[in-house]
């Protein structure tokens, strides 16, 4: 019988590391294991079992939601140099974790209404401006419900609340420009103009599928993708 556990390894009065285990042996037992780091620097000593599970998927999840909620990849506390990857649903809960710390929570409406634009929240949480950061800003502003009229910055829409649609003139000025005519291995056929979402939805590789439409791959896993104008097709 195996046994699924996320733990936490550390130097005594260092660093530590975040990670998930599967063993045959109980978790307790398993007393040699530190993780699959690496970093040659970090020496762990000790070990903590932070929570058991009765599947790989569950340790996953978990192990995911410790990584994304202290920021393992960028925190100098932590030995580890990524964080584990989760769905878009898993990271709306992290999210939702974060933004319920009261101090955070308190810092982060403060943030909001003395600055213009999320690029500046961004600088002052000390956060890259990345395309994940600025969504989970807006994320916790919908969280809170927020209003941001005030922003003036470009990834904001003045005087609207958050959550607010985009016309169809927006869409057709950004990047709904393309209707794509999508082929799964069992010969179903998809339509869609949001090539992103539909790859999100049905995990496939974005840029693998965006070659396919445009000639540069015969195609991804046998999905195939035909590209259309959607002016042309109007």
């Amino acid at each position: 019988m195996k046994h699924f556990y996320v733990y936490y390894s550390y130097e005594e009065y260092g660093r530590g590391y975040i990670g998930k285990r599967e063993c045959i042996c109980t978790p307790e037992e398993d007393i040699k294991y530190f993780g699959s780091f690496e970093d040659k620097t970090f020496k762990p000593t000790q070990k903590i079992i932070l929570e058991t599970f009765n599947n790989r998927k569950e340790a996953y999840i978990a192990e995911s939601k410790l990584h994304h909620f202290y920021d393992v990849k960028h925190n100098p506390h932590f030995a580890n140099r990524a964080n584990q990857y989760l769905n878009r649903n898993d990271l709306f809960k992290i999210k939702e974790l974060k933004i319920n710390d009261i101090k955070f929570k308190t810092n982060f409406v403060r943030l909001v209404k003395e600055s213009t634009s999320i690029r500046q929240i961004l600088l002052k949480l000390n956060l890259k401006e990345t395309g994940g950061n600025y969504e989970s800003i807006h994320s916790w502003m919908k969280l809170l419900n927020l209003d941001n009229s005030h922003f003036t910055g470009q990834r904001c829409n003045k005087n609207k609340k958050l959550g607010d649609r985009i016309t169809e003139e927006q869409k057709e000025k950004s990047h709904y420009k393309y209707f794509y005519t999508i082929t799964n291995p069992s010969g179903e056929t998809f339509k869609t103009n949001n090539l992103n979402r539909f790859c999100r939805e049905n995990n496939l590789n974005r840029r693998n599928m965006w070659m396919v439409s445009v000639n540069r791959l015969k195609h991804n896993k046998n999905w195939k993708v035909y590209r259309e104008d959607i002016k042309s097709i109007k």
